[in-house]
């Protein structure tokens, strides 16, 4: 668990290059936050809580870093930015075992949403991945491939799925064009996915903010796995 979460931080604060090769760029996080935000935080946490409906499918995790929520039965912990108006915790399904649930938050002008879903029979990551870009185009007709800077991210080893990730541009309803991007993996029975929206000109940075949140999850979701697996210390 360690090694993953000093894999973190190595990430988070690496230069990262971009998928066209061009100067490598600096992966944003979330700014630690002084001692004196610490009740207001987790006092947000508690009414995204409250608001979701299901309180007791969710457990309040927030830290140094802000308001943060873990979804118990899949583990994913999602991290809101202070102040944001989209923030919010969805419930879809509440039934054990088919529970699916998003949160969402905005950072500089990129609205994130992380989606933990249990289906039976489980789809690959590679099928729900079709299934949400063609969600995507079915809401958005004129979807394009997005073929400006994109980050390019590979973590690899035991207990990190692969992911399934997929760029494209809309033109949406105020006459703006917006990168909209699709990751998906596949951790242990459930479905985690990642849905990104940003303006055209700041896609590279919705990008490295998309990555940033995306594999945190993941590497999260991997230690809490091996740490469930550890025998007990006698």
């Amino acid at each position: 668990m360690l090694a993953h979460l000093s894999f973190i931080a190595a990430l988070l604060f690496a230069p990262l290059a971009t998928a066209q090769d061009g100067p490598a760029t600096q992966l944003p996080e979330f700014p630690i936050r002084s001692a004196v935000h610490a009740q207001a935080d987790r006092e947000a946490a508690d009414a995204l809580i409250a608001g979701s409906g299901h309180a007791a499918m969710f457990e309040n995790v927030s830290d140094q870093q802000g308001t943060a929520v873990r979804h118990r039965a899949s583990a994913m912990v999602c991290r809101f930015w202070p102040g944001v108006s989209v923030n919010s915790i969805h419930v879809y399904n509440p039934t054990p075992g088919a529970e699916d649930i998003s949160c969402q938050t905005g950072v500089e002008g990129a609205s994130l949403t992380h989606y933990a879903s249990m289906y039976t029979p489980t789809p690959t990551a590679e099928a729900e991945a079709h299934s949400a870009i063609a969600a995507v185009r079915n809401r958005w007709p004129d979807l394009r491939a997005y073929d400006g800077e994109a980050v390019r991210t590979e973590v690899t080893g035991p207990g990190f799925p692969r992911r399934y990730i997929s760029r494209g541009v809309v033109t949406q309803s105020d006459g703006n064009e917006y990168m909209t991007k699709v990751s998906v993996a596949k951790a242990g029975g459930w479905i985690i996915k990642q849905r990104m929206t940003v303006r055209l000109d700041k896609a590279l940075r919705g990008d490295l903010w998309s990555e940033s949140m995306m594999i945190r999850i993941l590497i999260e979701l991997a230690d809490g796995k091996d740490a469930r697996a550890a025998p007990e210390a006698e």
